[in-house]
């Protein structure tokens, strides 16, 4: 096979995955007087891109063809990895899952696009505006085939784009296509290190192993392998929150596909082609066209990409910038930013400081910067990288983008920056493995290399978590039931609708976008129910726990100043196969509409667990959700399957704020 047919086929291959989300959605949302003129738009601009792509081939030096065993190899790797992250419900799902689910089972039982008529608040009836890419081509194959093939589309819809992610980066950087695909899936910054240094061992007696402890295990809902949370509010001063919640993630791409996939399958993707074009290519024929496919998968990458792409136009000095793909690209932006801006409500925001108290905060700042990145960019050698002089701003970009982006928190969650670096840590990856393809003969620049590799096995502990993780937790043929999974918006948060809901007025909906259909109201049936006002009922027993919870007539009645412990309820037997979502009916001391800043999570356990746990509050191995201020299900681990035998309700309170009197009248549980 020549390069130009290896090239033509890596083109046509990686737009037709890039693409497809958005192609979907343009004819699933829109009109079609409007979607058949754009659809056709896109397509010509994406067969000229491959067009062009093709012709340039023959001006590229020509790379070393990739063998059987190396594609196999490659392709063993992906799938292996892409089960142990629960992409298809193949071994431990991460709990956001009960929303990833739940998105699938509301886009295969409804038509496009979808709203519901008893949407929580139940006030008004809900749009769901979302960054829905990821889950079209899975539910389009759940409509025709089922559950268990959509659920299956999304498996090897992720484990080809780590192929494709793997070649393109081979391309830009000259490595082997496996070093490609370890390097990619392995890389992390020094969370180990960082998680030894602010976290306390295990005491003696504990139920948590020192494995454990190596491994990053905090809660076992989540398991091991959580190792980038090492700078979260759990994990330093004694679990005080000192960033107040808002965590500074330098998220690895293994914790990505644990975690949000749709936030680097296929967005990584896109990053590589974006930076192949600007540093290899030096064309900016389809830069914006390639940023159009992002964002109805991950609306903060494509923000991300921006400051990429400014100094893109400046390194290509904007080399074919008027072109059809550019001018398709512009088009399918504006259509999916009119869809974006239609979303209403306010979401929380800011400046780290707004929220976290600096001068306590501003050492673990500097931690985060030295261990996620600054030691390996200081280290790494540069010097005998062809090309290195023409790189040295995106080095510029690269630091800038990781030292700023992070402060700013967009979401409960450090949403914002967590996905904005992306495209930034992306480049800093190629740039990583490109100097380290091969030893400088300078002795001081080979005495950096070794350090940096040794900065990178080091980095590699934490994703291997992950893996550890699921096999511990084992694997199953099956995917989760469709059945007992939850729709969308049963598994949201209220505050969800209460900031996104859509304004039907706006020009996306008015003029461009098909009429929605609205879902009809769901019952759900409450499976068993604690009135926490009246005396404890025969067999199942509740106590209130610790010197700050207390059974009133009003209920149980909580000290929402301290972190603890507050209600246990035994002698239950409850199967999650059946139980779904937990409500609370809770009050606050004087009715105040804006309570102190706390969490209340619910602990559930087996007979098993508590036989083989029975060690102080909280047991660690406990599985558990928010279920205040949030709604989540029992069973938003969708791998994890068992009978309840005891739960509890853990308050997990600001310290600062001013304390108040937290009382819980009832707790539902809804079935599945």
């Amino acid at each position: 096979m020549t390069e130009r047919t290896r090239i033509s086929n890596l083109e046509a291959v990686s737009l037709a995955y890039l693409f497809l989300p958005a192609i979907l959605f343009l004819m699933g949302w829109l009109k079609p007087v409007v979607s058949i003129p754009l659809l056709m738009l896109v397509l010509l601009a994406l067969g000229k891109a491959w067009i062009r792509a093709r012709s340039e081939a023959d001006e590229k030096p020509s790379m070393e063809a990739v063998g059987p065993w190396q594609w196999g190899c490659v392709a063993a790797v992906s799938l292996f990895v892409v089960a142990c992250c629960g992409i298809g419900g193949y071994s431990f799902q991460f709990f956001d899952y009960s929303i990833y689910n739940g998105g699938t089972k509301t886009l295969i039982e409804h038509g496009w696009p979808t709203g519901r008529l008893d949407a929580i608040p139940a006030d008004e009836p809900v749009v769901w505006a979302y960054y829905v890419g990821y889950y079209l081509a899975p539910s389009l194959i759940g409509k025709a085939l089922g559950w268990a093939a959509a659920q299956a589309t999304y498996f090897l819809y992720a484990a080809l784009g780590v192929v494709l992610i793997s070649v393109w980066l081979r391309r830009l950087t000259g490595s082997s296509l496996i070093a490609a695909c370890l390097f990619f899936l392995f890389f992390g910054g020094l969370d180990i290190v960082g998680h030894l240094m602010t976290a306390a061992p295990p005491e003696s007696g504990s139920d948590r192993s020192f494995f454990d402890y190596l491994t990053g295990v905090y809660w076992w809902s989540i398991g091991r392998g959580w190792l980038d949370h090492w700078h979260a509010s759990f994990a330093i001063t004694e679990g005080e929150p000192i960033f107040h919640g808002r965590f500074m993630k330098f998220y690895s791409p293994i914790s990505y596909l644990v975690d949000g996939p749709y936030h680097i399958i296929p967005p990584a993707l896109a990053v590589l082609m974006f930076i192949s074009d600007c540093i290899d290519r030096r064309s900016a024929s389809r830069l914006l066209l390639i940023g159009a496919s992002l964002p109805i998968t991950s609306t903060l990458v494509m923000a991300g990409c921006m400051p990429l792409g400014l100094l893109g136009l400046w390194h290509t000095r904007a080399k074919q910038l008027v072109s059809l793909e550019n001018a398709a690209g512009l088009a399918l932006g504006l259509v999916q930013g009119l869809y974006f801006l239609s979303i209403k409500g306010e979401v929380l925001h800011g400046w780290l400081w707004d929220f976290a108290d600096m001068s306590r905060a501003w050492p673990y700042v500097l931690l985060v910067y030295v261990l996620e990145f600054g030691l390996l960019a200081l280290v790494l050698p540069k010097r005998h990288v062809p090309g290195h002089e023409s790189l040295r701003l995106w080095w510029v970009l690269i630091v800038f983008v990781f030292l700023v982006a992070p402060l700013y928190q967009v979401g409960e969650y450090s949403d914002f920056g967590m996905k904005f670096i992306v495209p930034a840590y992306l480049m800093f990856m190629v740039l990583v493995l490109r100097s380290m393809q091969h030893q400088p003969e300078a002795p001081i620049e080979r005495w950096r290399w070794r350090a940096a590799a040794v900065l990178l096995v080091i980095g590699a502990w934490g994703p291997l978590g992950n893996i550890a993780r699921a096999l511990e937790f084992g694997f199953t043929t099956e995917a989760s039931p469709y059945a007992q999974t939850r729709e969308f918006e049963e598994v949201l948060p209220e505050g969800f609708f209460r900031h996104g809901q859509v304004d039907t007025n706006a020009a996306f909906w008015k003029y461009l976008a098909k009429p929605v259909n609205f879902a009809p109201p769901l019952t759900i049936p409450v499976a068993q129910e604690w009135d926490l006002t009246a005396s404890a009922s025969e067999g199942a027993i509740w106590k209130p726990q610790g010197e700050h919870a207390r059974q009133t007539p009003e209920g149980i009645a909580i000290d929402a100043g301290i972190s603890s412990t507050v209600l246990r309820i035994d002698g239950l037997d409850i199967d999650t196969a059946r139980a779904g979502t937990f409500e609370i009916d809770l009050a606050w001391e004087g009715d105040t509409p804006d309570p102190p800043p706390c969490r209340l999570i619910m602990l559930w356990a087996s007979a098993d667990d508590v036989a083989d746990h029975p060690g102080a509050w909280p047991f660690l191995r406990w599985r558990s959700h928010v279920v205040y201020p949030h709604l989540r299900s029992v069973s938003g681990n969708a791998y994890w399957r068992g009978r309840i035998a005891s739960l509890a309700v853990y308050l997990d309170a600001d310290a600062n704020a001013p304390a108040r009197t937290l009382t819980i009248k009832h707790i539902r549980l809804l079935e599945r």
